[in-house]
């Protein structure tokens, strides 16, 4: 079990790293927490909570996540179900997108390339 948790935190950690539009908000005497909204489809498993520590979390059906819902998010997180392309995309601050599946057929890759 601390295995799982270790390695999971790492994952965040990494997760993290990678989002380069993350706000940081400073809180007196306190520190500061950072402010990300995260995009997921809500039937990942086992995802729910996971992020909550660390970001905004907005859990969606896959199938319904559309352009409105993305604009000020940081990062997606989701199935083949949702279509990652320039009409969905286009005009965001997503920067990055994790993909609970084998393959990324459902991600335009050229346009991320192009727009990172």
């Amino acid at each position: 079990m601390v295995g799982w948790l270790l390695n999971k935190s790492l994952k965040i950690n990494i997760f993290l790293k990678r989002v380069k539009n993350y706000r940081i908000i400073v809180l007196k005497d306190i520190g500061f927490k950072i402010v990300m909204k995260i995009v997921a489809d809500k039937h990942i498993p086992f995802l729910e909570g996971v992020f909550e520590p660390y970001a905004e979390v907005v859990y969606i059906d896959g199938r319904q996540i559309n352009h409105a819902d993305i604009v000020d998010a940081d990062a997606l997180i989701i199935r083949t179900r949702t279509k990652c392309n320039a009409e969905l995309l286009d005009g965001t601050t997503v920067s990055m997108i994790a993909t609970a599946t084998i393959g990324t057929d459902h991600i335009d890759l050229g346009y991320c390339k192009t727009h990172n």
